[in-house]
């Protein structure tokens, strides 16, 4: 109105250009402000985003160490269960040969009874005979006539078979 205006005072058309540059100033700065919450809106849904993403990544990493927990825990348990095993197998192995060696020595006493080359018989963890005398001294394999050595071969099967609890087929 005060454009349209012809009489107007002077003081009038000063406040009039500082209140037209004072509103101009203030749009100016609404829409900067307003550009300003439109940018901080998309970062904050890229922030948004990127918190969702963090989750998922931490839910999927705790089912991966999960999974690797569990494969973890039946690893060492089929250790420890490999372990229980071998220590049985091994105990349960020296106490055959125990056995075996026992009535190996009572066959021999009954086959090889009046000789004195061979009183005992020692089996090692392979089963590997060696001979000892009367003295408990060891006898040498090359000492020993190739009938003594039938004859401990067949108190060594009599010593299986009455351990093995079965016939054999000999």
């Amino acid at each position: 109105d005060l454009d349209e205006a012809e009489i107007t005072t002077d003081e009038a058309r000063q406040q009039f250009d500082s209140l037209t540059a004072r509103i101009l100033e203030l749009e100016q700065r609404e829409r900067e402000r307003g550009d300003k919450v439109a940018e901080h809106r998309i970062e904050e849904q890229q922030a948004r985003r990127a918190i969702a993403q963090a989750h998922d990544d931490i839910s999927r990493a705790e089912r991966e160490f999960d999974a690797v927990s569990r494969q973890n825990q039946g690893y060492q348990l089929g250790l420890k269960v490999k372990k229980a095993l071998e220590d049985y197998r091994q105990q349960r192995r020296t106490q055959i040969r125990q056995a075996v060696e026992t009535r190996l020595n009572e066959h021999i006493g009954v086959l090889l009874g009046p000789s004195q080359l061979i009183k005992a018989v020692r089996l090692d963890d392979q089963f590997n005979m060696t001979y000892y005398d009367a003295q408990d001294e060891q006898v040498a394999r090359r000492s020993i006539s190739s009938g003594m050595r039938q004859l401990v071969a067949m108190s060594m099967l009599w010593a299986l078979k009455d351990e093995a609890n079965r016939p054999l087929p000999v």
